[in-house]
């Protein structure tokens, strides 16, 4: 057996953050930080005792950070900040991703150093929606991903949770939130470009440089904070564009549990869910690996045993823990491999119906568990969990029917006959596993 594991990110878990924070100061009492928040921790009084812990050190605040970052806004942001050395970044997905966007932008040669410069040796999948309005509209040429689900409006990112999930309060309810977003966009209408390719290590004679990022991860899904990707947005020009390269690693990830008690019950299952996803298809991937795997297992084990309780019991810091761990587990698995079919079926349903993203990459993880190839690996070590995984979404009010998310077999169709090269990150028959979803949904 061959492979290759890689996470540089020093973890420091359970830790009190304040006391992190002061820590850190005082390690590095040489460097120049810029915090980089949303309103909400501004407002509960967290920046003003990180600003009180670092005094001078601190040069800048940045507490402007939205759901979905605008390539725009971070860029106007960007261009007005101070020199400063390090980065603390204080929030969930979107705040790491505005944090590492900020590592790398260079105030002479402005977004377009951080949007390629750095990343000319880092390909990712890429896809392109055109709008119908813009049919001969010439796309500027981009390194990183652009993805499909930039096609989402500006009311709509307004309108999210600190993740940038778009709400649904009901799984039933997509068919009201196609009509508010108003998207109907065929699928068709997105090509893929290059394939992925695994990120280029740089050694320290590279002209590409980030500033250091100290990450305090106040949610348990995403695992930005022990990824080297991020995702920046541009609705204006229709194009999401997913940084990534090695180089956009956090220095150090801090996770205090307690951050987490003020989530909603809905984010709270929402993103447990995506850590779910991204543990499963760590595993049912043509690039897992023994520490990956390892890494998923203890995931999945956690989230189905705990995340039932955790919902009837938000303010239980000894649950809150147990799912924070399960995402740091899940972020050593995926940030390895990759996310695969599940995740490539999302992204349709959060683009034209604006499904929260971590419902949409995992009510059809018991339908992929079922399409995996009986021989695999991957299936013996996650079959057992099925059962367990089917009881848990019951529970949780979570339909496993494609019919409920707006799956007719026309849009399934469409789905499969446009699916992104993630989709190739895993071992499926894909002509199986269409097979299933238009059988589900016509029995559904």
């Amino acid at each position: 057996m061959k492979f290759t594991y890689y996470n540089p990110v020093k973890i420091h878990f359970g830790v009190d953050w304040l006391s992190a924070i002061s820590d850190l100061a005082q390690r590095c009492k040489n460097e120049r930080f810029l915090l980089v928040t949303s309103k909400s921790f501004s407002k509960r009084g967290l920046s003003q005792q990180i600003a009180n812990a670092f005094g001078k050190q601190l040069v800048g605040v940045v507490d402007e950070i939205l759901p979905n970052p605008q390539l725009k806004h971070l860029s106007d942001i960007a261009s007005r900040l101070k020199d400063f050395d390090c980065i603390i970044a204080l929030g969930g997905g979107s705040v790491i991703d505005s944090a590492k966007f900020f590592s790398v932008y260079n105030s002479s040669l402005g977004a377009s150093f951080a949007l390629g410069k750095n990343f000319e040796r880092s390909q990712t999948i890429s896809l392109v929606s055109r709008p119908k309005f813009f049919p001969n509209t010439k796309l500027p040429p981009q390194i990183l991903e652009l993805d499909s689900n930039a096609t989402k409006s500006h009311e709509s990112a307004e309108s999210t949770n600190s993740l940038g999930e778009v709400l649904s309060s009901d799984f039933k309810g997509c068919a009201n939130a196609r009509a508010k977003i108003g998207l109907e966009r065929p699928l068709s209408e997105v090509r893929e470009a290059s394939p992925l390719k695994s990120p280029t290590r740089h050694s320290p004679k590279d002209n590409a440089q980030a500033k250091p990022i100290y990450a305090f991860p106040t949610t348990s899904g995403t695992s930005s904070e022990l990824t080297h990707w991020a995702t920046i947005w541009d609705n204006d020009a229709f194009i999401k564009h997913s940084l990534s390269d090695e180089i956009l690693y956090p220095k150090e990830a801090f996770y205090d549990p307690r951050l987490t008690l003020s989530l909603s019950r809905e984010t709270t299952i929402h993103t447990a869910l995506d850590a779910l996803s991204h543990s499963f298809e760590s595993i049912w991937n043509n690039n897992a690996n023994p520490i990956s795997t390892h890494h998923a297992l203890r995931s999945i084990e956690i989230i189905l045993r705990d995340l039932p309780a955790l919902a009837e019991n938000l303010q239980s810091l000894e649950l809150r823990t147990s799912i924070m761990q399960a995402s740091m587990c899940a972020g050593l698995a995926f940030s390895n491999t990759q996310t695969a079919l599940a995740h490539a079926l999302s992204y349709p349903l959060t683009m034209r119906f604006g499904t929260p993203h971590g419902l949409a990459c995992s009510f059809s993880l018991p339908l992929l568990l079922e399409c995996l190839p009986k021989q695999s690996h991957a299936y013996a070590l996650l079959s057992p969990f099925r059962a367990r995984l089917l009881e848990v979404f019951e529970a949780l009010e979570i339909s496993p029917n494609p019919k409920d998310y707006g799956l007719d077999s026309a849009f399934i169709n469409e789905i499969f006959a446009t699916l992104n090269a993630r989709a190739k990150n895993g071992i499926f028959d894909i002509k199986r596993v269409k097979e299933v979803f238009l059988r589900e949904a016509l029995l559904g």
